[in-house]
This record gives C-alpha cells, sequence and structure tokens, in this order.
C-alpha cells in the first residue's frame, strides 16, 4: 500500500498554499532531504509558481544541497512569474532540449507468476504445468525498449521531484508523472515509445521508460487547485494539492478525481502489474482530508473523449498556420504532417493516433468535433 497525502486548497495564495503543501507532506521523511542533489522538473501546462516555490522552499529548508530546475522539451518560454522566481532564488534553470543526454539500458522488469491470473487455473493440465515449471525457472520478462536516453540534470542527481499539473492527455487519457516521462527525452526516444501503439505495446513501452526514474524520484506533487481537465472553468476548480512518494499512486488518485476507474488508465493497470507503485485506487492510503469531499457527483466533460475503439482516429487540422503547424511536424514521431500545395495535411497511413500534435497544439489539431 502507498500513503497519498490530499489537502483542499481554494486558491493559490501563498498561505493557504503553504498550508495545503504541508498538511499533504506531513507523514514524510524530511531526514531523505538533507544534503542531497535535487532535481525538479514539470511539463506543459506548466503548475502554478505558488506551487513551484512551495516545493522548493520545502526541499531548502529540510537541508537540500543543490536545486535544479527544468521543464519538459516543449516549453519553448518559462512563464514569467516562474522566471522571475527562479532568477530571484538563484536557482538554476535546465532548458532540456539542450542539455546533455545519457544512454540508459531499460532493466527487465519481473513479470508476476501467471498463477494472478484468474485465466490460470483454467488451463490444461500439459499448460498448467508448464507455467509452473516457468514460473521456477525465475524467468524475467521481455524488454519492448532496450535503452532510452534521459537529460543528464535527472540522471545526475540524488532525487527527482516532479510537480505535475492534473490535467488530461489526448496521448495517455490521463496527464501525469508517466505520461511527463514522454515530454523531457529527445525525439529518437520518444519514438521508440510511441511507435509500439501499432503493436499494443505502448502502455508497457512508456513504463519501461519511465522505470528508469521512478526508483529516484523522491516524492511527486500535483496542482490541482485550478485543473485542466475540461473547457469548464467550474469543472476545472478541483482545489487539491497531492502528495506522494509513489508518482503512480498520484496518477492513480489524479484518475479517480477527474472522473475515471483507475484501471481504466492502463499506465495505471499495467504499472501495477509491473510492481512500479500503486497504479489502482483501493492500493493507497490517503491522509490528509477526507477522499470523498472532492469527488463530484457529476460526470465530468473531460476535453479529450475516451478512446475505447481500436479504430484509428485521425486528428484533423482546422487551419492553415504554416509556421505553428511547421513547429509541431518536427515532433511528429511518423512524419505524418506532410505538406502538399501549400497546405498541410495528415497522412492517414503514418499517423499512429498518438495526439502529440493535439497536445502541443490543441487550437490547431482536433479530435473529431472538439
Amino acid at each position: 500500500m502507498s500513503k497519498l497525502g490530499i489537502k483542499r486548497c481554494n486558491s493559490y495564495k501563498n498561505q493557504e498554499v503553504s498550508d495545503a503543501f504541508n498538511a499533504t507532506a506531513a507523514e514524510f521523511d524530511k531526514e531523505k532531504i538533507k544534503g542531497k542533489k535535487i532535481a525538479v522538473y514539470f511539463d506543459f501546462p506548466a503548475p502554478d509558481v505558488a506551487i513551484l516555490k512551495e516545493t522548493i522552499h520545502f526541499l531548502k529548508t529540510n537541508g537540500a544541497s543543490e536545486i535544479a530546475v527544468g521543464a519538459s522539451i516543449f516549453t519553448d518560454k518559462l512563464p514569467e512569474e516562474i522566471a522571475n522566481f527562479l532568477k530571484e532564488e538563484n536557482i538554476q534553470f535546465v532548458d532540456f532540449r539542450k542539455n546533455s543526454y545519457e544512454r540508459l539500458d531499460v532493466r527487465r522488469i519481473e513479470e508476476k507468476n501467471p498463477e494472478h491470473f484468474r485465466g490460470f487455473a483454467l488451463l490444461s493440465p500439459i499448460q498448467y504445468s508448464n507455467e509452473k515449471q516457468i514460473a521456477r525457472m525465475g524467468v524475467r520478462g521481455k524488454r519492448i525498449i532496450k535503452y532510452a536516453f534521459m537529460p543528464t540534470t535527472l540522471t545526475e542527481a540524488d532525487y527527482i521531484v516532479p510537480v505535475i499539473k492534473m490535467k488530461d492527455s489526448p496521448t495517455t487519457k490521463i496527464g501525469g508523472v508517466v505520461a511527463s516521462t514522454l515530454t523531457l527525452v529527445p525525439t529518437m526516444t520518444r519514438n521508440q515509445v510511441l511507435l509500439n501503439k501499432l503493436i499494443f505495446q505502448f502502455w508497457k513501452a512508456l513504463l519501461e521508460m519511465y522505470s528508469l526514474i521512478n526508483d529516484n524520484i523522491l516524492f511527486g506533487v500535483v496542482d490541482g487547485v485550478d485543473a485542466v481537465i475540461s473547457n469548464s472553468e467550474e469543472i476545472n476548480k478541483m482545489n487539491v494539492i497531492l502528495f506522494s512518494e509513489d508518482p503512480l499512486a498520484l496518477d492513480s488518485t489524479t484518475a479517480v478525481l477527474t472522473g475515471h476507474r483507475s484501471r481504466e488508465v492502463e499506465s495505471n493497470k499495467v504499472g501495477d502489474f509491473m510492481d512500479l507503485g500503486s497504479g489502482l485506487f483501493d492500493h493507497i492510503t490517503t491522509y490528509g482530508d477526507t477522499f470523498l469531499t472532492f469527488r463530484k457527483e457529476v460526470k465530468r466533460s473531460l476535453r479529450y473523449p475516451a478512446i475505447r475503439s481500436i479504430r484509428k482516429i485521425i486528428p484533423r487540422i482546422t487551419s492553415q498556420q504554416n509556421e505553428l503547424i511547421d513547429t509541431v511536424s518536427n515532433f511528429c514521431p511518423t512524419g505524418a504532417i506532410v505538406k502538399e500545395d501549400k497546405n498541410y495535411k495528415i497522412d492517414k497511413r503514418k499517423c499512429t493516433s498518438c495526439f502529440f500534435c493535439v497536445q502541443l497544439a490543441p487550437d490547431l489539431f482536433k479530435i473529431n468535433n472538439n
């Protein structure tokens, strides 16, 4: 069981954020921070500067020897408030696009005994015997990706602290710590992961890449005071801060808070099975405020539709803003955004429905009629 702190926070006023943050971090062993080199990162959209301030203040107060901050490689320009804060605090901002990268071999993750599956008992006697023999041999699981490149700012730090805005994602349904790893790595590594959508191994490939940093994550923070899960400001006002040493628990709780079952999000379900954390909500214990106070009864109107069909859905381009489309096309893993007769279109044969274009420019690339 993983522990998770949850606390109501109605605004980004400094005192309110401080009180809520300290309440969620109440059960964290602060001695872990002393004398350590910490790398804080966030993806897009960026968390509010008040949340980032409180996280860094918490690290400094408890003895971190060095703090660096990095952001998604899609972050072209830091929000002014964050840039000014880092300058005032004399904290180095690392542009991961210009950072050096370290090649890391993906470890083989131990598969659970097949007896965990209900169908195991239904096997024939011969199949059952074979599975038992394989289990006794301790055969380790296969890797989907063999290696990945990670920013050296992350690999050289003693600990990593992700600070994530509560959001949904067209790529992974629920944005979170696991999904954020896709925004930290160069195109070559990202392509390795996304292309596994073609063979229905995307989730395992994504989690294999996430496994490269999860052992070094000190804790994670989710800014859910003003989330990005709907076009409705009322629904976005989740008024909550989450804190946990288990990033998968953060992702699972975010899923439940935004109207899903935790096991509906594949990265949660598969990550739990791969023993990368508590991806299922019934494997998490919460402290702070009562969790049920944050559950809204109404069905949430997420910006991106839940895609349950295996039918390939192709995004559409809403206007020919050539310069912006050209920029987004550089991040398309399969080169599906092509230009013909001065206009851009999406090549259906190359598109893998990864929806990175939608995530980067949601006003320009749309899914269905959104």
